[in-house]
């Protein structure tokens, strides 16, 4: 076995064990830490700075 096909097997298998996120925001930032793609990671910050805006405008309108 190659070992590029080595280090994608140990990091597939440290991925199954990692717990199973139950909401969206968890599983973004599980999968920010696992990525090693900066752009991918860019993209992830985006996303969950979207979903605190919207989380954050939504618990806004509900005190008003």
């Amino acid at each position: 076995m190659k070992q590029r096909t080595k280090d994608y097997m140990e990091r597939r298998k440290a991925q199954c064990a990692m717990r199973h996120p139950g909401d969206l925001k968890s599983f973004l930032v599980a999968e920010h830490d696992a990525s090693r793609n900066l752009i991918v990671k860019k993209d992830i910050r985006k996303m969950i700075e979207q979903l605190e805006e919207k989380t954050a405008d939504h618990t806004s309108n509900e005190i008003l």
